[in-house]
């Protein structure tokens, strides 16, 4: 997957997939690598290389070419392995483009601990499950922002009055008129945001989306685009599986 400004290509690259005990399968050419589209590209093998480790490439065109990232599995392991683009690199057979050959690892990451004599050892497993926690829950909290930046720039004449103005989540099958009448707020509006993760390389980059509406339609009225019935883990997916959420702006009734 690439989404960067001119980061498709249509000339053939040829992958190989590196395994456990840096085991290796040839996967071939690929041709015709789009922008802003996921693509699924298979071939069949006897060969069984453990746990995907890397992917590495060799660029056969001068068609400059920048991954997102790609991710690998195998019918004998079905887990999903993905690997991130660090370097932010165009390869090309042009080396005024670009190194014509790259390669991607899965990153471990790794804590070594030592007991107290007291016998205290640290739960790893608790750890990562509460750093996971933490990054989903700080994702959410980005959204929410943006979601009442969003409502005061869309609130008519900049908005009034000395106090806090509500955002309430767009209940599905619900306008935003219902949403907002049932917290004893009128409704100024509906809004759908979503920003892209990554930091920004090119000025012509799209960096979120945003949809407005009005207070008595609009939204889509799917449960997954409603933040209360989405599962949890869906703020850090990328591609997500649908696009933004919706997000009532109700204004304090004086």
């Amino acid at each position: 997957y690439q989404r960067r400004v001119r980061a498709e290509t249509g000339g053939p690259i040829q992958f190989e997939l590196i395994g456990t005990g840096q085991q290796r399968l040839n996967f071939g050419a690929v041709r015709g690598l789009s922008k802003n589209r996921l693509q699924h590209f298979s071939m069949h093998s006897d060969d069984n290389i453990g746990r995907i480790e890397c992917i590495s490439f060799k660029m056969e065109t001068r068609d400059k070419w920048m991954p997102e990232y790609l991710a690998a599995w195998s019918s004998y392991d079905h887990e999903k392995v993905y690997f991130y683009s660090q370097g932010k690199t165009y390869y090309s057979t042009d080396a005024k483009e670009g190194p014509s050959r790259g390669k991607i690892c899965n990153i471990t990451y790794t804590i070594t601990t030592t007991t107290s004599t007291e016998k205290l050892a640290i739960d790893v497993a608790a750890l990562r499950a509460e750093l996971e926690k933490t990054k989903v829950e700080l994702a959410w909290q980005s959204l929410h922002m943006a979601a009442a930046a969003a409502c005061r720039g869309g609130a008519v004449g900049g908005g009034t009055g000395g106090w806090f103005n509500d955002v309430k989540i767009k209940e599905n099958k619900k306008t935003c008129t219902e949403v907002c009448k049932k917290a004893s707020r009128i409704c100024v509006g509906e809004v759908s945001v979503d920003g892209f993760p990554g930091k920004a390389t090119s000025y012509t980059e799209n960096v979120g989306s945003f949809f407005n509406y009005g207070c008595n339609g609009g939204g889509p009225g799917k449960p997954y685009y409603e933040e209360v019935q989405a599962p949890a883990e869906n703020i850090l997916k990328y591609p997500r599986p649908q696009f933004g959420y919706g997000y009532c702006c109700c204004k304090r009734v004086k």
